[in-house]
C-alpha cells in the first residue's frame, strides 16, 4: 500500500542498477505503478539480489526516493558506486551509471555547495569518475552526453570533468591527488553559473545586454568566492574555478586550469546546446588549434586528439563520435 499521502510528494527517480544487493540505502524506495508512488522497501531494509532481479524482469528500470531524503540518497550512492560499477555487465552499464550518479549528486549540490560536507559529496563521486575514467579510457563515450533540455549545466560539468580527467591521466609527473583534484575541480568549475536564472544562462548570447554579459563573465570569481565561503581550500580546485576561462595578460595559467579550459571550450563547441548544429569533435579540435590564436598549448591539444583517436568503442550518439571524412574536409575547407 502506499505510504499515506505519498502520492502528494515530490520524488527523485533513480535507476535500478544504482542499488547494490544486500545493502541498506537509509531512503524509503517507492515503484510507480497505476498512477502512484508504492512504497517498495523501507530505508533500513535490504533489497537482495533476488528482488533486484525479479525488478528487472518487469521492466521496471527505476524506483524512487522522497526528495526530502536526498541526501541520504546521495551519502548512498557515494558509498556504494564503486561496487556498483564493479558488477555491470558491460562497459556501456558501467557509463551509464557513472553519468547518471553523477548528475543525480550534481543535481542537487552543485548550486547548494554551503559547506565542506556539501563539496565532499561531489568529490566522493568525482574520485570514482577519475579512477575509472583514467584506468579505463573507452568509458568516456559513454559517460559524455550531448546538452539538451533543462539540466544542460549539469551534463557540462560532468562532461567536463570526464575529459579532463582523460586528458590530465595522459600527462606524466601528475600524482593521484592533483588527478583528483583536477576531476572534482572541473565538476564544480561552472559553480558561478549554478544560481543563474536560465532564462538569462540559456538566452542566446546576441540577445543578451552588454551588462548581462558582464555578470555572466564574472562567474568564476564568484564560484570560487563560494566555494572558499562553504570552507574549500584545496589550491587546485580553487585555480581551478577561478581561471577556467583564462588570467590577465602576462599571468601564466597553471596545468590544471588549462586542462579544464580546453575540455570546457571542447564540449561548448561539440554541444546541442549551442546555437544552431553542433561542431564535430575534429571540426571543434581544428577550431581550437588553428582560430584560438595560441589560447591552447598545442602539446595538450595532441593528447587529447591522440585520446579521441585511440578509443576503440564509440557510442554513436556520443559527442566523440567521428565525423565522416567528407564531413572534415568541409569543415577544414571553411576554416
Amino acid at each position: 500500500m502506499p505510504e499515506e499521502g505519498a502520492e502528494h510528494a515530490e520524488y527523485i527517480s533513480i535507476p535500478r542498477e544504482f542499488i547494490s544487493p544486500d545493502s541498506v540505502t537509509g531512503a524509503h524506495l517507492y515503484v510507480h505503478v497505476g498512477g502512484r508512488y508504492v512504497l517498495y522497501r523501507s530505508g533500513h531494509e535490504p533489497i537482495d539480489a533476488e528482488a533486484l532481479a525479479k525488478l528487472k524482469s518487469r521492466s521496471i528500470n527505476s524506483l524512487y526516493v522522497l526528495a526530502e531524503q536526498r541526501n541520504q540518497l546521495e551519502e548512498y550512492v557515494v558509498k556504494h558506486l564503486r561496487s556498483v560499477i564493479a558488477s555491470a555487465t558491460d562497459s556501456a552499464q558501467a557509463s551509464r551509471v557513472i553519468r547518471d550518479a553523477t548528475r543525480a549528486v550534481l543535481r542537487s549540490t552543485l548550486g547548494n555547495i554551503d559547506t565542506i560536507d556539501d563539496f565532499e559529496r561531489l568529490r566522493g563521486v568525482s574520485d570514482v569518475l577519475t579512477d575509472k575514467i583514467a584506468n579505463s579510457q573507452s568509458l568516456l563515450s559513454g559517460v559524455v552526453r550531448f546538452a539538451e533540455g533543462d539540466e544542460r549545466l549539469l551534463t557540462h560539468a560532468a562532461n567536463v570533468a570526464a575529459y579532463s580527467v582523460v586528458l590530465a591521466s595522459r600527462i606524466p609527473g601528475l600524482s593521484s591527488d592533483e588527478l583528483s583534484s583536477i576531476g572534482v575541480g572541473a565538476l564544480v568549475h561552472d559553480t558561478g553559473l549554478s544560481t543563474v536564472d536560465p532564462e538569462l544562462l540559456y538566452k542566446p548570447d546576441e540577445e543578451r545586454t552588454d551588462l548581462e554579459r558582464y555578470f555572466l563573465g564574472r562567474h568564476p570569481g564568484r564560484g570560487a568566492a563560494q566555494l572558499e565561503q562553504a570552507g574549500v581550500d584545496d589550491p587546485i580546485v580553487l585555480d581551478i574555478v577561478r581561471h577556467h576561462h583564462g588570467v590577465a595578460d602576462g599571468e601564466q595559467l597553471s596545468l590544471p586550469a588549462q586542462v579544464v579550459q580546453l575540455a570546457d571550450v571542447f564540449d561548448s563547441l561539440t554541444s546541442q546546446s549551442r546555437q544552431g548544429a553542433p561542431n564535430g569533435p575534429f571540426a571543434a579540435l581544428y577550431d581550437m588549434r588553428h582560430r584560438a590564436n595560441g589560447r591552447f598549448s598545442p602539446e595538450l591539444i595532441r593528447e587529447f586528439v591522440l585520446t579521441l583517436g585511440s578509443m576503440t568503442e564509440v557510442v554513436a550518439d556520443s559527442p566523440v563520435a567521428p565525423l565522416s571524412r567528407r564531413r572534415v574536409r568541409a569543415n577544414a575547407s571553411a576554416a
